[in-house]
């Protein structure tokens, strides 16, 4: 399985403070382009009460 880049931003839902992450998921390059990315950052990201989802992209590493 290829590992896949998934670029990020979180924002805090009362201030409007938002943080840009990465993670690297093992997952096949065609669910890049799906809402199946949402479940891998929703999984290996620590979200505070507060905070939200706002943007993503993911890339597909060689």
């Amino acid at each position: 399985m290829n590992l896949a880049a998934i670029f990020f931003t979180v924002c805090s839902t009362a201030g409007g403070f938002c943080e840009n992450h990465r993670i690297e998921a093992a997952i096949p390059p065609v669910q890049c382009a799906t809402g199946l990315v949402q479940g891998y950052i929703a999984r290996g990201f620590p979200f505070r009460g507060d905070q939200k989802l706002v943007s993503y992209r993911c890339e597909a590493q060689s």
